[in-house]
């Protein structure tokens, strides 16, 4: 990976640099659109599979966050990640009781939450396919 010119673990600090920093990025983009009194979108979307989609983002670079960047097993990295999405949405959603026209619901949270589980579950099958067909065809 990366040109012949620099070291090996030169590019392996990147990366680890850039899978520290997408969350965090990611993270404030979260915060900046829950301080909005209203959103609007182009089309009609149901609120709850907005949350999913976001949380699913959120918990899938966190995974990659803590398993590259910090060098952490997959169990753990699923864990840490899905830990974290529970923290931030809960914080994100406390955020918005104090924004006005928005309000502080556990339905959002829930769907928070969903989203974030249902990206370990992909990871984690994919990892095992992954897995699978690299046994069967070495």
């Amino acid at each position: 990976m990366g040109c012949e010119c620099m070291p090996r673990s030169f590019w392996q600090s990147w990366r680890a640099r850039i899978a520290l920093v997408l969350p965090l990025l990611y993270m404030g983009v979260i915060f900046y659109l829950s301080a909005q009194q209203s959103l609007s979108l182009p089309i009609r979307v149901w609120d709850k599979s907005l949350h999913a989609v976001e949380y699913f983002a959120l918990s899938f670079l966190l995974f990659g966050s803590f398993f590259y960047g910090l060098e952490q097993s997959a169990r753990r990295s699923a864990y840490f990640a899905i830990a974290v999405c529970l923290l931030y949405g809960l914080i994100d959603e406390l955020h918005q009781a104090f924004v006005p026209r928005r309000d502080c619901s556990a339905l959002d949270f829930l769907a928070d939450a969903v989203g974030a589980i249902a990206a370990q579950v992909v990871i984690a099958l994919g990892r095992a396919l992954w897995a699978r067909g690299r046994r069967r065809y070495p």
